[in-house]
């Protein structure tokens, strides 16, 4: 008969989810400002440098709720990981990076996401032939490999003296950057090593607070948040939404966000000529409280040596339109941007992510075969 449930069974039925606020950042559900559910307390945002543990956020709090089988996953790829970061430990930074670039150029192509890799470039270089790809998709791999093997050496890349590992190149005088000026919100792309993009930041006396996305294995979470403190900033988790870079902002802190993903919850923009789903979050955000949108690029121009560009600040075409247009104008030129830099370095994009919705891919395919 339907009536009260047992004491056992009420101890097992499941709550209401706890709401939290949503932003527009990538991967959030909504450019819009709307709210999304999710169970468990918001990561709590880092202030004036002191870091926040990976592991205490929403990411982690799922944990229990997935299937237990994922656990010993998670501990092997976290163990291979330590593994591999002991052994680039024990090598000098340079020897390092080759030995990463190898294993990873031999190992990526096996992995599932070579496809997405392949894909990401081919539309991007259409005029390549698929030998060429390949040879780019390697590329790939093996810059990645570099990257890992350089978190085993952050410390050493980021105290290094001024020209020695990093060099610094403005194209536009900002204030921020004698102190006299207002934060920034500075945009980048997954290229070289992205991370040192944060350290060259920091470095020039910058505040920084930078967005991440925290990844699904908690325990590879933690490690590479270890790892990040070296870069000498503090991190806000995508899942936390728009408050916290509102507040991190208003404290005189610049923010730094990589938005060169597909984010399905976005606006369509053309990027190199099909239409994708970005974020317009950095843009509505300069638009609406006035800060500066400036793109931050990273080069690798050798072992473990990178150059880290500073471009003007991104402005709208027509200062009469909305906000809306004269956010897409912004991200316009952003994109153009990021198209320019992956035709001169391919191999340096990190794309193991579909970069198009599939009923664009759909379309491109169908064009393709028609001519």
């Amino acid at each position: 008969m339907p009536g009260r449930p047992s004491r056992a069974r009420e101890r097992h039925l499941p709550g209401p989810p706890r709401r939290t606020t949503a932003g527009c950042l990538p991967g959030i559900n909504s450019d819009k400002g709307k709210a999304w559910q999710a169970k468990g307390e918001t990561r709590p945002v880092s202030r004036r440098g002191k870091q926040i543990s990976a592991g205490r956020g929403a990411v982690a709090e799922r944990a229990p709720e997935l299937p237990a089988v994922r656990r010993p996953i998670w501990a092997l790829e976290a163990g291979l990981l330590g593994l591999f970061w002991l052994v680039a430990r024990c090598l000098p930074v340079e020897t390092a990076t080759r030995f990463g670039k190898r294993l990873m150029a031999l190992l990526g192509p096996h992995l599932s996401r070579h496809r997405h890799v392949r894909r990401n470039l081919s539309i991007a270089l259409p005029r390549r032939g698929p030998e060429e790809i390949e040879r780019l998709a390697r590329g790939v791999w093996g810059s990645f490999g570099q990257v890992l093997a350089e978190y085993a050496h952050l410390p050493e890349i980021c105290r290094a003296g001024p020209g020695e590992r990093i060099e610094y190149v403005r194209r536009d005088d900002l204030d921020i950057f004698n102190g006299s000026g207002r934060p920034v919100i500075f945009v980048g792309a997954h290229m070289a090593n992205w991370e040192l993009l944060a350290g060259a930041i920091v470095a020039n006396g910058t505040p920084l607070t930078v967005v991440f996305t925290p990844e699904k294995n908690p325990l590879v979470a933690r490690m590479l948040q270890r790892r990040r403190r070296a870069l000498g900033c503090g991190f806000v988790s995508k899942l936390d939404g728009l408050r916290p870079l509102m507040r991190e902002l208003a404290s005189g802190r610049s923010i730094g966000l990589l938005i060169d993903r597909r984010n399905d919850q976005g606006e369509t923009l053309p990027f190199f000529g099909l239409d994708t789903t970005l974020t317009f979050s950095p843009a509505r955000l300069a638009l609406k409280y006035g800060y500066q949108l400036v793109p931050i690029r990273i080069e690798r121009t050798g072992r473990s040596r990178f150059r880290v560009t500073l471009f003007p600040p991104v402005t709208p075409d027509d200062g009469e339109a909305g906000d809306d247009e004269k956010a897409r104008q912004m991200m316009g030129k952003v994109t153009a941007l990021f198209e320019d830099w992956i035709k001169e370095r391919p191999q340096d994009w990190f794309c193991t992510k579909r970069m198009w919705p599939k009923s664009a891919l759909a379309r491109h395919d169908a064009a393709v075969n028609q001519t």
